[in-house]
């Protein structure tokens, strides 16, 4: 089974933070990323990738691009489903404030599995930087799924992924919804559902107790500028080094 590491640059930072209204970079001030040197010890240690033995990756500038190309891949061949996906990232990106689990469960769910990786790509409902995970469990190309937490993460999942509405259950389980239904009653009462999507086992690993004892099959890296100063840049390039781009 492929393995997926998949890396946001806003996790790197001294804390978590939403993007700012007005789409510009975050404050240097406010918000500074980790040194070279224990990023460099993070993905060495933490996630035993290597300098001389760089693995195929890519790096996106908004996180849901990784949908797009990982269905490049998945289309190519390249990588086959489903697959683990370890994410590194200051969010959960499920979605939080938007219309898109909606989307994903009244609609998206309800096509057949080959026209789910088409996804409505509108600003209102769509597939975007904030939802975008929501949209690959969809798919059912995840058969695994970890959450790396920052020390500073907060709690943005949405009970409605998870199995029996619990965040607590140790299964997403995406259910089938009526769209009518959901208009009506929204995040104040569980909808009753007419189908069940298969169950995906989740874990979350504080970042201190995450140690990684598996090769990766593929990296992919989000700047998500929105929610990182520009002194995050910089450690792009650190990144870089422990891939090879495709």
């Amino acid at each position: 089974m492929d393995r997926i590491l998949d890396i946001d640059l806003d996790f790197f930072l001294n804390k978590v933070s939403n993007a700012r209204d007005d789409g510009k970079r975050l404050e240097k001030k406010k918000f500074y990323p980790w040194g070279k040197k224990t990023i460099k010890s993070f993905l060495e240690n933490r996630c035993l990738l290597r300098r001389d033995s760089p693995i195929p990756g890519r790096i996106i500038k908004h996180h849901h691009k990784a949908f797009f190309f990982w269905r490049e891949l998945i289309l190519s061949k390249k990588i086959s489903i489903p697959f683990e996906l370890i994410r590194i990232d200051a969010h959960s990106d499920l979605g939080v404030a938007d219309w898109g689990w909606i989307q994903v469960t009244s609609e998206l769910l309800h096509k057949p599995i080959e026209d789910r990786i088409y996804p409505d790509e509108s600003l209102l409902l769509g597939i975007n930087e904030a939802n975008y995970l929501a949209f690959v469990l969809a798919c059912r190309w995840v058969k695994k799924l970890t959450f790396i937490i920052h020390p500073t993460w907060q709690d943005d999942l949405i009970k409605v992924y998870f199995k029996d509405f619990n965040i607590k259950s140790g299964f997403i389980q995406l259910n089938k919804f009526e769209k009518n239904e959901l208009l009506e009653k929204g995040f104040d009462a569980e909808p009753s559902s007419t189908d069940l999507e298969p169950e995906i086992p989740v874990e979350f690993i504080p970042l201190i107790e995450y140690r990684n004892n598996q090769p990766f099959t593929l990296l992919t890296l989000s700047q998500s500028k929105s929610y990182t100063p520009k002194t995050s840049d910089k450690l792009i390039k650190v990144i870089k080094s422990y891939f090879k781009k495709i």
